[in-house]
């Protein structure tokens, strides 16, 4: 897990995952509460260089798309740095908080927060059950889906299935795939998935209402 912010006073919480995906979510500038879109894509590492592979920056409040030239550096364990997106540089530091272990007992519970598409920003409180069940319903749009402990870090795979004719452009449904994050306190959830061709997604975050 790395945490810091861009030089454009954004936020970032990011994710690189051991089959080198990785998920660097960003929050409008200054505002660090409000999730503003997510840089995904694939890592190579090196000797202390980073090279990506088929990277999109979905910007969901901003209703933009790009596949912007990334490239950064990294120290294990220690940095990352990102140059080439449209939010910045992108400067965070490591957090072993990567390396706790999930659990859907820890995750069971309801959280209440605000998700973003390309075409809507809306409340939403997801239910999710023992079994990692989720279920969501907001002005605009209802959700139902899975989440499953990763193996290998502090993370959940997530499929999510939002449906509305609004909530996510094009009308009808979208099968999104992602990951998400619960923090260490267990009270805030972050969530982000894309589709297939991963020209729509959806990110949240919410705080636990109850248990």
């Amino acid at each position: 897990m790395w945490t810091g912010s861009t030089s454009s006073s954004r936020t970032v919480t990011g994710f690189v995952l051991d089959d080198g995906s990785y998920w660097f979510l960003y929050s409008l500038p200054n505002t660090s509460a409000t999730l503003a879109g997510v840089l995904q894509g694939r890592f190579t590492a090196a000797n202390g260089v980073l090279s990506t592979a088929s990277t999109v920056d979905l910007n969901a409040l901003g209703n933009t798309r790009s596949e912007p030239a990334v490239a950064g550096s990294y120290q294990t364990k220690k940095t990352l740095t990102l140059n080439g997106a449209a939010g910045g540089t992108f400067n965070t530091s490591y957090s072993s908080q990567y390396e706790g272990t999930p659990s859907l007992d820890k995750l069971a519970g309801v959280f209440k927060g605000t998700y973003a598409t390309r075409t809507t920003s809306d409340t939403v409180s997801f239910s999710i059950n023992a079994s990692g069940t989720v279920v969501g319903t907001s002005t605009s749009c209802t959700f139902s889906g899975k989440f499953s402990p990763r193996p290998t870090a502090n993370l959940y795979d997530m499929v999510l299935t939002l449906t509305g004719t609004a909530c996510i452009g094009g009308g009808g449904s979208v099968d999104l795939n992602g990951i998400a994050y619960l923090d260490a306190a267990g009270t805030t959830l972050y969530t982000v998935g894309l589709e297939g061709n991963r020209d729509r997604g959806m990110i949240f975050n919410g705080l636990r209402v109850q248990q």
